[in-house]
């Protein structure tokens, strides 16, 4: 995907859930998917992180900001139940 993103010099918005992560493990994917991204040349428009408990937000957030270092813009989304289980009518 990279590839294609860099070949039609489209801008690439980097989604990251953390269902089932660590924040450690979050912020690997994030720096490990802007270094790929980086050496293919693409234009990282912002890293989304979702799925995070909200006990986490805060804290991932302000540790997400300072591993990119002002590359990207950094949004992280809280989980919400609601989300996770639309109904057919939705």
């Amino acid at each position: 995907n990279a590839d294609i993103a860099a070949n039609l010099g489209a801008a690439v918005v980097q989604v990251v859930t953390a269902r089932h992560k660590s924040d450690a493990d979050v912020l690997d994917s994030v720096r490990i998917a802007f270094d790929q991204l980086g050496d293919r040349r693409c234009d990282v428009l912002a890293a989304v992180v979702n799925h995070v408990p909200r006990d986490r937000v805060d804290p991932l957030r302000t540790s997400l900001r300072e591993a990119v270092d002002g590359v990207a813009p950094v949004y992280v989304l809280p989980s919400d139940p609601t989300l996770e289980k639309p109904t057919v009518g939705e």
